[in-house]
């Protein structure tokens, strides 16, 4: 909204619905109907405008500069629909199409004539018009039905109704104005809070040459490498010289949020940094009335009184969060939306459009069924659009998340369900159901003739065509008045934003994308359209940026990082430099065991659990061990227990069998979380976790000090083989990549590498890392070891003198 200091500009729009917005948040509405209500929308606008005759004028712009005072000025604009002269008689005309029965209309709706109402004000001050008209048009999208409404205005009524607006919205410019000036000065003044760490400010610097010359930059930093504040406090100097408007710190994990809000926390108490940040959680979480049983959570103003009247409460409580704190995180505007009796989840959503700085999940940019519309919503450009700095935490997971949130999937088990649930509801609906139903049963029968155990396909133009039909309609009732949707269940809402989903990704088709179908573990028909290389949907949204910085401490191979996440190998990128005395790390590697699947039996689970033991007995404390998936966790978890047993107390001590054992499980919820890492605060009580690579314990955790002295890794993380795992290794090798890397080694060793950093968090930490697989001695997965292990040795079955001798000189 501020373009310079002292001038802030907003649209019509944006000024009407946002000072006049009142009601309720009811997510069986539908707000806009979608891309294809805003095509649908268009066509009636050229329609309208295409029939009328010479007196009337197009898609006409304005501006009004407003003077609020003490040197700020606020700049309206906008472009009316069109302006209709009779003769000198002025009418400004407003065009809506709309998903309603327009002729049983009986006045416009109030938020579309105070639009109208604006333009007619500025035109008349700007052409001395003592009076003028404005007609409401309303085109029924279904029926091309037409409903007018035209009222005459003077133009001292209309003066007075626009000075008031422009009043009820001189607080929020004058809040603006001065919170511009007092961050610009903080950031003038700010110095870095602390002394640079050891490549530090190398780091700061690069990331600043990053945004300076609008690149993309590929930071491998060690724990303790400092990276989250060698990322902001660079990013924020860009700031205070207009190279950026906004920082979007993106994470996918909790601990990240954490860290980039401490950061700014540090800043503020120890620099003066005047600076508005959001933390931005998931709906789930932040909803109040969330049943425990729901995965997903409708807003329905009948069951929520959050909901309900929400529009009507909404600025006041806006306006007194931001006006007395800088920092939001969910807690705190959980506490605040309670307060005010409005929703959490859209209070939040409303803070990231005034904060300089918005923590959050990757979807909130990349998803478009949840990213922040003011920022990136189709046909929209917020003020800073192309000034923007990501700052992507933990980017070695984007990877895989960016290949969920771009691809989709259709299964015929559904699709007869909520079959059955629509029925009754709309002809045209249970009928293009139907539709979609016969056209996936054509691929269902194809496949199951070829017995294969995926079928590809390059061309699915049925399907697509009879699930936009499907999302079409679901999008026309959710904006009928009353809609068929408001008595719907929570099911049937989902389903039709599910379906709204796919029509969208098959939309983004192209050469990157394989389309399979399949049987499932259950039997049920899958077709999936499946992101393989997600790089090029990435670049739409770093293309709204100015610069991207993807930090993480595993990062290797980097040319498979910029392959997948930007597209092209020609961006910047370092390596930096680990802190930590390497002498305090020990690693070491058992090559007679495997994890290979032909080789999974009771024998080698037994000599996996006597590794186990003996590592625990060279040291007690507290240690992890990470295991390729639960069943193979729970066959060694059995032979470590029966292994126990077998000791005798005097035994128990040297072989570790008095050491707690417990073990992650699939259906952990929040609670048995917190119980699990709660288990390793006690530095001196020897515990010893069962966890799975790549799960809740393997990342995003921090045990510093004796907490965790050591991890132990069973086998080299390779995803489990499945259809989607062969289809990618296929799509990399005809790309001239090695397809079994890109499949499967790089992911497997990234999971391996990210469960070995919860040993050491601090430069005063001491701890093992022991990998239990031969294929640990292979050059090309030693090739990927990070620098920091400088102290690699191989253990034996029976020997364990070099684990036993590190322990000996680090007590």
């Amino acid at each position: 909204m501020i373009s310079d200091t002292g001038k802030i500009s907003i649209s019509v729009r944006g000024l009407v619905e946002f000072i006049l917005r009142s009601g309720d948040i009811d997510e069986r509405r539908g707000s806009g109907g979608g891309m294809e209500a805003m095509l649908e929308g268009a066509r009636i606008h050229r329609a309208i405008q295409g029939a009328a005759g010479s007196d009337y004028s197009a898609e006409v712009s304005m501006k009004e500069e407003i003077p609020l005072g003490e040197g700020l000025m606020l700049t309206v604009e906008g472009r009316a629909d069109g302006i209709i002269d009779e003769g000198g008689k002025i009418t400004i005309d407003e065009i809506k199409g709309m998903y309603i029965e327009v002729e049983d209309l009986e006045r416009p709706f109030e938020i579309h004539l105070a639009q109208a109402k604006c333009y007619a004000a500025m035109w008349a001050k700007q052409n001395a018009l003592s009076e003028i008209s404005v007609r409401m048009t309303y085109v029924g999208i279904e029926n091309n039905h037409i409903r007018y409404f035209t009222e005459k205005y003077e133009y001292d009524d209309l003066k007075s109704w626009f000075d008031e607006l422009i009043d009820r919205y001189r607080p929020w410019a004058e809040y603006m104005a001065e919170w511009e000036k007092r961050r610009e000065g903080s950031i003038h003044s700010l110095d870095f809070p602390y002394e640079y760490r050891p490549g530090q400010k190398e780091l700061a610097a690069d990331v600043y040459r990053t945004i300076y010359h609008g690149r993309k930059l590929f930071m491998e930093a060690p724990t303790g490498s400092g990276k989250t504040l060698a990322t902001l406090f660079p990013g924020i100097k860009a700031m205070g010289e207009g190279l950026i408007s906004n920082i979007f710190f993106l994470t996918a994990k909790n601990i990240g949020a954490k860290a980039a809000t401490d950061t700014l926390d540090l800043m503020r108490d120890r620099s003066g940094l005047c600076l508005k940040s959001v933390n931005v959680i998931g709906k789930e979480r932040a909803c109040i009335n969330r049943k425990e049983d729901k995965t997903e959570v409708i807003c329905d103003p009948e069951h929520c009184e959050y909901a309900k009247g929400h529009f009507d409460r909404i600025n006041e409580v806006l306006y007194d969060l931001l006006t007395s704190k800088d920092s939001f995180t969910g807690e705190e505007v959980a506490e605040a939306a309670a307060r005010g009796r409005v929703c959490p989840y859209a209070l939040t959503r409303d803070l990231t459009e005034y904060a300089d700085c918005i923590i959050c999940d990757y979807n909130y940019v990349f998803d478009p069924t949840v990213s922040l519309s003011h920022f990136f919503g189709e046909g929209k450009a917020a003020q800073g659009a192309g000034r923007y700095l990501f700052l992507v935490d933990e980017a070695h997971n984007l990877v895989d998340r960016a290949r969920e949130i771009f691809s989709a999937e259709l299964t015929m088990g559904e699709l007869r369900y909520m079959k059955g649930l629509l029925k009754g509801m709309d002809r045209r609906l249970s009928a293009n159901m139907n539709s979609l139903i016969a056209q996936l049963a054509l691929l269902q029968d194809d496949h199951d003739e070829s017995r294969e155990n995926y079928s590809l396909y390059s061309d699915i133009t049925g399907v697509i065509n009879a699930a936009e039909k499907v999302a079409g309609r679901f999008s026309e009732l959710m904006q009928k008045r009353p809609s068929p949707m408001e008595g719907a269940a929570d099911e049937i809402l989902e389903f039709s934003f599910e379906i709204a989903g796919f029509t969208d990704i098959c939309a983004r088709l192209d050469e990157r994308y394989r389309i399979y179908a399949e049987r499932d573990s259950s039997g049920d028909f899958r077709l999936r359209l499946l992101c393989v290389d997600p790089s090029a949907n990435l670049a739409e949204f770093f293309t709204k940026g100015k610069a991207t910085v993807f930090f993480s401490a595993t990062l290797l191979p980097v040319t498979y990082y910029m392959d997948l996440l930007a597209g092209n190998r020609d961006e910047y990128s370092v390596y930096a430099t680990s802190i930590f005395d390497p002498d305090r790390l020990g690693v070491y590697i058992n090559s007679e065991v495997t994890s290979r699947y032909t080789r999974r039996n009771r024998n080698e689970y037994r000599k996996i659990a006597e590794s186990i033991a003996r590592v625990a007995s060279c040291r007690k404390g507290n240690y992890m061990v990470f295991f390729p998936s639960y069943a193979f966790l729970d066959s060694v978890y059995e032979e470590y227990m029966l292994l126990m047993e077998e000791k005798t107390d005097t035994e128990a001590s040297e072989n570790g069998s008095d050491i707690r054992c417990i073990c992650q499980t699939a259906d952990m919820k929040e609670p048995d979380r917190e119980e699990f890492l709660a288990a390793f605060a006690d530095e001196n009580s020897g515990v010893l976790g069962f966890c799975v690579l790549g799960g809740l314990f393997a990342e995003g955790i921090d045990l510093p000090g004796e907490k965790l002295i050591g991890a132990v890794i069973v086998g080299t993380g390779l995803p489990q083989i499945s259809n989607e795992r062969d289809i990618l290794r296929k799509y990399f090798d005809e790309k001239d990549n090695n397809g079994f890397d890109y499949s499967m080694k790089i992911p497997g060793m990234n999971k391996v590498l990210q469960a070995a950093g919860r040993v050491i968090r601090t430069e005063k930490d001491t701890g093992v890392i022991v990998l239990l697989d031969e294929r640990f001695e292979k050059p090309d997965l030693k090739q990927m070891f990070p620098r920091e292990w400088k102290n690699i040795a191989k253990i034996t079955g029976d020997e364990y003198k070099n684990l036993e001798e590190f322990w000996r000189k680090n007590s």
